[in-house]
């Protein structure tokens, strides 16, 4: 397979405007602050959701914190994939993973946004939406009792991320205590 190197740096050139453009949104769209996550190995969504203990503010912390932890670890990812794909030195294999990859957390990016910002224009407060390559994780702030049920809100991400309700975990956020993850935890136990 022959590289045009003026199409690739076209594609990371883009790739990384099209990451800007999502950072952007995503602070238009969310407040605050930035980070921490879930477990990533989350079991198969019961017919229960999860209950994670929360304070009041640290509801709403713990949504925009792991927001922005979320970003720079993906930033991160994306700025290596893309030195990989430009360096002329990187084997033509290494290149294309490397273009393939930033496409796909592109596209994860985009997934994820759209089911937050869905789930959210259905009344839930504050949403996060983890995907992981053997599930998708669902982190809400708690469901008043007129919001969407588990099965709505696993039902409206279900379409977008293009899986089954099966593969999700619905966690809902209850005053208390927030979960100890870390985005850049998630990210390295998945295995990327």
């Amino acid at each position: 397979m022959v590289i045009n190197f003026v199409k690739l740096k076209r594609l990371v050139v883009l790739l990384g405007a099209v990451l800007i453009v999502l950072v952007l949104a995503s602070l238009v769209f969310y407040e605050g602050p930035r980070a921490s996550s879930t477990s990533p190995r989350e079991p198969k969504a019961a017919t229960t959701p999860r209950q994670v203990v929360s304070g009041e503010k640290g509801t709403t912390n713990y949504f925009a914190s792991f927001r922005i932890e979320r970003e720079q670890v993906r930033g991160r990812q994306l700025a290596m994939l893309q030195e990989i794909a430009a360096d002329e030195k990187s084997a033509s294999n290494a290149r294309d993973k490397a273009c393939a990859r930033m496409i796909s957390i592109t596209e994860e990016m985009e997934k994820e946004m759209k089911a937050e910002n869905l789930v959210k224009s259905r009344g839930v407060k504050e949403c996060v939406v983890i995907i992981q390559p053997a599930n998708t994780t669902i982190v809400v702030d708690r469901i008043s009792e007129n919001g969407p049920s588990e099965d709505d809100i696993k039902g409206l991400v279900s379409q977008v991320v293009g899986c089954s309700e099966d593969d999700l975990s619905l966690i809902q956020m209850t005053p208390g205590a927030a979960p100890s993850h870390s985005a850049a935890e998630v990210k390295d136990k998945q295995g990327d």
